[in-house]
């Protein structure tokens, strides 16, 4: 196996680009986890500047190589990041992990992931010589490029968010996210997010149909809560039954609606 240290994102580019099974890291944990592919060359982000955090009123610009520890210690940050990032496991996962490696590693469960998209964020990531940003819900479909940052434009959006652990310590069976604004007590840009149901995030466009453009009292939870499980397909494993996933997922429904729709 090679090691490179790359002091410019079109040298990162190029590395990731030659044949092979070539890997951006910065903390490791998708390298190191027991079901990660082997690589035939490493290359580090460290020297690329893609670290950071920038809080303002109507922006958030989070860098690739920042940690879950950093996030979570970041007190400029809304209470629900923080909230998503003191969810991982253990202190010395979270200084591990890094924003990238969350955005990119394809675990079969995310704390922030479901987090950012009920923020409508995007992705700044760089590709053929230069910086282009999409959403990450398209990121997330196509995965080119290297990741440079999330980026959310709305800071100032209703968020809320729930996870299920059987132990402290242990991954989280399933995590939840919600989204909207409320202007007038009518509901616009609804989003619902769900990781570990599947092995993706999902973002039920169903849900988002049923609450768009409805006044808050309009809303029947139990209606919202069939309309986001059309598009949610829990799979069962040795934690939880495909049944119990689907109570999670209702439950969460239910609370964080509770909560946005005041």
């Amino acid at each position: 196996m090679e090691y490179y240290a790359p002091v410019s994102l079109k040298d990162a580019e190029k590395l990731k680009k030659r044949k092979g099974r070539n890997f951006l890291f910065a903390g490791g944990c998708f390298l190191n986890w027991r079901g990660s592919p082997k690589a035939d060359s490493l290359i580090d982000i460290k020297n690329l500047g893609l670290g950071g955090i920038r809080v303002s009123k109507t922006k958030i610009v989070i860098g690739a190589s920042v940690t879950v520890e950093e996030l979570a210690d970041n007190k400029s940050l809304p209470d629900v990041i923080r909230k998503a990032a003191k969810s991982f496991e253990t202190r010395n996962v979270r200084n591990m992990a890094t924003v990238g490696g969350v955005v990119a590693g394809k675990f079969f469960v995310s704390h922030l992931l479901p987090v950012f998209a009920a923020y409508q964020a995007d992705i700044e990531y760089y590709l053929d010589g230069r910086k282009r940003k999409i959403s990450l819900k398209k990121w997330l479909q196509k995965r080119d490029g290297i990741i440079c940052s999330v980026i959310i434009d709305k800071p100032s959006r209703k968020v809320e968010m729930e996870f299920e652990k059987i132990s402290a310590i242990d991954l989280p069976l399933i995590v939840s996210a919600a989204g909207c604004n409320t202007p007038g007590r009518r509901i616009l840009e609804a989003v619902f997010a769900v990781s570990g149901a599947e092995n993706r995030l999902v973002i039920s466009s169903t849900a988002e149909k049923y609450l768009n453009g409805k006044k808050t009292r309009e809303i029947s939870i139990g209606e919202l809560t069939q309309a986001a499980l059309s598009d949610i397909k829990p799979s069962g494993n040795f934690k939880a039954s495909a049944r119990v996933k689907k109570r999670i997922i209702e439950s969460h429904i239910k609370k964080m609606f509770g909560a946005l729709l005041k």
